[in-house]
């Protein structure tokens, strides 16, 4: 709350005229709880708009990807919404400014460098649609180390559920699915796999914007 002291000072410092753009960073949007994220973020707007100048833009970021898939969402697979999309579209019709979207790309902004994976990982491969993302993801085999083929069998999961954005298939993300599906993966590193599903989420965005 105190934030309010120092937009004051900086409005002394900001012509009239100047195209300001002022953003409102959510952070982790926890989804049970996104009422009360709505709530807050309107309040922040309406009072911040008293202060700057009619003609600023209010870009209003978050995310609502998990730091793991686990903490909401079942084993084998499973669905989950991106609240992010959801505030946003309520705050068009509850806020009298110009709002901007944006979120972290399907990216949880807690980093996980403190994270040892001794055992190693499950693969997983995650689809963000326009408004939801899913996933599926498969244990090795037992006496297994490698990667490759399991990563093969969730991309043929995930290319087969019928909400697979196969229209977009010249984006980059699309294509390694696809090309894993087929068997020739290109990596079966877990940070290829969530750039794969940032690039597929920042296509989907941008065709909706």
């Amino acid at each position: 709350d105190n934030c309010y002291d120092d937009i004051e000072v900086i409005k002394t410092e900001v012509n009239q005229n100047t195209n300001l753009l002022f953003m409102i960073d959510s952070g982790y949007i926890v989804p049970a709880s996104h009422k009360i994220f709505l709530d807050k973020i309107i309040y922040r707007v309406n009072k911040v708009s008293t202060i700057l100048p009619p003609n600023t833009k209010y870009i209003i970021c978050g995310t609502s990807f998990p730091k793991q898939v686990s903490d909401i969402g079942n084993d084998f697979s499973d669905t989950f919404k991106l609240v992010e999309k959801q505030i946003f579209n309520n705050l068009k019709d509850s806020c009298g400014v110009d709002l901007v979207y944006a979120d972290y790309g399907t990216i949880n902004p807690i980093r996980n460098d403190d994270i040892i994976m001794a055992r190693g990982w499950i693969p997983r491969i995650d689809v963000p649609t326009k408004s939801d993302v899913y996933y599926y993801r498969v244990r090795r085999p037992k006496g297994t180390s490698q990667y490759k083929d399991t990563y093969v069998e969730v991309a043929k999961l995930v290319r087969n559920d019928d909400r697979f954005p196969s229209s977009i298939k010249s984006n980059w993300g699309i294509s390694e699915i696809n090309r894993c599906a087929d068997g020739k993966p290109s990596s079966s590193s877990p940070s290829f796999w969530i750039a794969v599903r940032m690039n597929i989420h920042i296509q989907q965005q941008v065709n909706l914007l």
